[in-house]
């Protein structure tokens, strides 16, 4: 009373365009100023779980699988990484659970992880340890969750050495690769 009146106008609630535009998608219609004289800023947003807005337009929507704290949570519990390698709408279930090393993967749960710590590179991997001391490498198991467990092996087979190079013991009677070299 005895005051001007406060105009609004919500561009998506004004029964227009963008509201019907945004419906159509499946999208939310959100007008983020109510201001008379600002039009032209409604925005198209993507419907939850999905992720994505546009201005003036339906947005290009996409999902990664990998919020979804289940999807997280079972790859995360196998000690893997959750990887969605087509996160836009659309292409739902293709979510994987990737080993830390190696290349395995498996889509919708965990993969079956194998680690040789002779060949791949990781924290506790032999690296060049064993070429270097030219002894061959043994990584007698492949569970990524047991590590540490190579060996150098010398070159007669014996002895080995657990995560480090081994101590040879070199025999000159038996070795015969100098016979002759002397004169």
């Amino acid at each position: 009373v005895g005051a001007p009146a406060v105009c609004t106008l919500d561009e998506c609630l004004a029964g227009g365009d963008p509201a019907k535009t945004c419906e159509l998608e499946n999208q939310v219609c959100v007008d983020p100023s109510h201001d008379p004289t600002s039009t032209g800023d409604w925005m198209g947003i993507c419907a939850v779980p999905q992720v994505g807005s546009a201005l003036m337009r339906p947005a290009a929507c996409s999902l990664d699988e990998c919020n979804v704290m289940a999807n997280a949570a079972a790859c995360a519990a196998a000690g893997q990484m959750c990887v969605d390698p087509a996160p836009e709408a659309g292409a739902e279930d293709d979510w994987e659970c990737r080993c830390m090393f190696g290349a395995a993967a498996a889509t919708r749960g965990p993969a079956t992880c194998e680690l040789n710590e002779c060949e791949d590179t990781c924290p506790t991997c032999a690296g060049t340890t064993c070429a270097v001391a030219e002894q061959a490498c043994e990584d007698p198991t492949r569970d990524p969750q047991k590590t540490g467990d190579w060996m150098c092996v010398c070159p007669a087979g014996s002895p080995k050495a657990v995560a480090a190079a081994a101590t040879c013991e070199v025999d000159e009677c038996r070795d015969f690769s100098n016979f002759g070299a002397h004169t």
